[in-house]
């Protein structure tokens, strides 16, 4: 039986071949966020970032599914579901976006699904998929999240030295969250509002953490 071995140059077509597929979808995903934060907020201008994101993620780029779902949750372009966008992120977390697991996790958690929201934040922290320095406030955020997760649904074991990695930008993104509430509805009211809350909480958790770490 005859072997058939890849020549070098189609090894190196095959690696520029999935490179230009990559920076063709990080630009449509780029072009998705334009629309999608961009001053309108209407109907127009979420179909628009819908269909920049559906053409990225058919060319496998993770983090385009992950806008997608929240787009679904959030009823913005499509129909609000919950079950939908947790169907997305599963898509995601197939192309190993690091995003997806977390929101992945959050579901299993608020499903019931303790052993399986461990396994999945487990993902999230050991993912090796690099950042932009645009995404380090969602980044940090999804930490925050891990973290009132931890609290509310008991967790075990908590994971301190993966949350000691991205310490720095959960504390960024817990800050700007709280002055960002504190700004729109003044510190008494964004007192009473659960994400405000949650960032001061995962403050709370971060110095409790780290302070204690560095005193020991």
């Amino acid at each position: 039986m005859t072997q058939v071995v890849s020549s070098p140059d189609h090894d190196v077509s095959a690696v520029l071949e999935r490179q230009e597929r990559r920076k063709v979808a990080a630009g449509l995903y780029e072009r998705g966020e334009e629309a999608l934060f961009g001053m309108g907020h209407t109907a127009k201008d979420f179909d628009e970032a819908r269909e920049y994101f559906e053409d990225a993620a058919k060319l496998g780029y993770g983090r385009a599914f992950w806008r997608l779902g929240w787009m679904r949750m959030l009823g913005q372009g499509l129909p609000a579901s919950a079950l939908g966008a947790t169907a997305i992120w599963e898509a995601g977390v197939e192309r190993q976006d690091r995003f997806c697991w977390g929101e992945l996790a959050c579901r299993r958690a608020i499903a019931g699904d303790a052993g399986g929201a461990v396994v999945a934040w487990q993902s999230f922290f050991q993912s090796t998929e690099l950042f932009a320095e645009e995404e380090e406030i969602d980044l940090g955020w999804l930490v925050c999240r891990y973290l009132e997760c931890w609290k509310a649904f008991r967790l075990e074991p908590l994971m301190v030295e993966s949350v000691g990695c991205f310490a720095t930008e959960a504390r960024r993104a817990a800050v700007e969250m709280i002055r960002g509430y504190e700004a729109k509805l003044g510190r008494e009211q964004a007192a009473r509002d659960p994400t405000w809350r949650l960032a001061t909480n995962a403050l709370l958790v971060l110095g409790e953490l780290f302070s204690a770490k560095r005193g020991s």
